[in-house]
């Protein structure tokens, strides 16, 4: 998609979420007033969500506020802004924050704003001490308060609008055709760092950026480590790769490739992958029967355990950030404990990168315990959830005779 259209695709979307999203979710949350500042240099992480495809940020200072008042609703921009299609009123030209702020008050007769403060994700707590502290001056002239807009931004941050939908199913499809383009020449490379390189350069050459460096990996007879990293690769070998572009929205996938030459794929492997997909099936089930991440991650864990799996769940919520906002399920680095991001409810519709691994010996691996990674990219919707490309069924195998 060229820059024209996806300037055109981007500030469509902006227009309905700033809109509708918005929107509703200040009624949802009861909130009159939400104010989003952002500095040079020091952007804030919601707003680059909010802001028209070619609005840089090459300003000194940007804002945004919206207003909930007497059941109707007004989007303001302290900058002009160059779109036909802006969904932002722009009052006058040079006014500082605190004039902007005072002007929209006095308008509205506003008494509380919601601002991007947070103790539970970074991603909702981008408010600069500057910016604070000229805010804060600003109690001293008009009868003013500020509270958390925490629960708003998730809201909002984690709702995806239905017009979103085809431009992510694009991401995610164009995510699994560079992994494709890359493994099915195999034989190209010798190392699992030169892999993660190729993955790079095909994703700029093709528009993308990154929003992680991929992780390529193995695990193999003999290793004992799950994800052994830096290697030479070789027949037998069980390949991982955990790879995700960005381009306004973030995909994140993971893929298990096995290296097939005089080494056949143990049967046990197809096994234990089903036992990985039985999982991810679980999360898709419960995340549209659950009020939030906690809830989800609790029954998951329990019914896998009766099903003797050794499952291990960090699902997140996937978006304008990869690791984006909304009810997480779990997390890698607190396994199996519920976490504070897991309190938030879950919306709809919104997007979810489906990440998890079950683990089993393999007899004929001389019962070494082996890990079989799974992620998908998923649009959860109350009547219509999906996977928003090709689900990884199997264990891909790549013939070994095709290297050297």
């Amino acid at each position: 998609m060229n820059e024209h259209n996806l300037e055109k695709l981007w500030n469509q979307i902006l227009f309905n979420r700033v809109n509708c999203i918005v929107k509703e979710a200040m009624i949802a949350e009861n909130v009159e007033a939400w104010l989003i500042t952002s500095s040079e240099y020091n952007e804030d992480p919601l707003f680059r969500s909010l802001s028209g495809y070619f609005d840089y940020h090459s300003r000194g200072v940007s804002a945004y506020m919206m207003i909930l008042k007497d059941n109707r609703f007004y989007a303001y921009s302290i900058n002009k802004i160059d779109s036909s299609n802006s969904p932002y009123i722009y009052l006058k030209d040079n006014m500082d924050l605190d004039d902007f702020v005072q002007n929209i008050c006095n308008i509205h007769n506003i008494s509380k704003i919601s601002l991007q403060i947070s103790d539970i994700t970074s991603i909702n707590s981008g408010l600069s001490y500057s910016h604070f502290k000229i805010l804060d001056k600003l109690t001293k002239k008009i009868n003013i308060k500020f509270v958390s807009s925490d629960l708003l931004s998730t809201r909002v941050m984690a709702t995806r609008h239905r017009f979103e939908k085809e431009y992510y199913q694009i991401l995610s499809k164009d995510t699994e055709l560079i992994l494709d383009e890359v493994f099915n020449n195999i034989y190209k490379y010798t190392n699992t760092n030169d892999i993660e390189y190729e993955l790079v350069r095909l994703a700029k050459k093709k528009g993308y950026s990154l929003w992680f460096k991929p992780d390529v990996c193995i695990q193999r007879m003999g290793l004992k480590k799950s994800r052994n990293f830096n290697c030479d690769i070789k027949d037998g070998d069980l390949i991982h790769v955990d790879f995700g572009v960005s381009n306004i929205l973030n995909t994140d996938v993971q893929r298990l490739y096995y290296l097939e030459g005089f080494k056949k794929m143990p049967k046990s492997f197809e096994q234990g992958f089903k036992e990985a997909l039985k999982v991810q099936s679980l999360i898709c089930e419960l995340l549209n029967k659950r009020n939030c991440g906690n809830e989800v991650l609790k029954e998951v864990l329990n019914r896998t355990n009766k099903l003797d799996i050794k499952a291990q769940v960090y699902t997140h919520p996937l978006g304008f950030h990869g690791h984006g906002a909304g009810s997480a399920v779990g997390r890698y680095h607190s396994l199996g404990k519920s976490i504070k991001q897991g309190e938030y409810n879950i919306f709809y519709p919104s997007t979810y990168a489906i990440e998890s691994n079950s683990s089993k010996e393999i007899p004929e691996w001389n019962n070494q315990l082996v890990y079989f990674f799974t992620e998908e990219d998923y649009w959860l919707d109350e009547n219509n959830s999906c996977f928003l490309s090709d689900r990884a069924k199997s264990i891909k195998k790549l013939e070994y005779n095709k290297l050297r």
